[in-house]
């Protein structure tokens, strides 16, 4: 995996959630993060992506020992 787990890097190119990317294509065909995070289609699309999956979470369920992972700064 990534050292650093961006919005960007999770919405579009982390295998783990690829099997549920089809969910946020429905809102944004080329998963355009203002798309996702700027439109009422788009913020829904993540819900269900967020209820489906452990997105965005601290705790890492692929892969639960691992802890080199570290979290971006707000500013990415």
């Amino acid at each position: 995996g990534e050292p650093f787990q961006t919005r960007k890097h999770v919405i579009a190119s982390c295998p783990i959630y690829e099997s549920k990317r089809d969910i946020l294509r429905s809102a944004s065909e080329d998963l355009v993060v203002t798309d996702l995070l700027g439109t009422e289609k788009g913020i829904e699309a993540l819900i269900e992506l967020l209820n489906e999956t452990d997105a965005f979470k601290k705790l890492n369920r692929a892969n639960p020992n691992r802890t080199d992972l570290q979290l971006p700064s707000p500013s990415e």
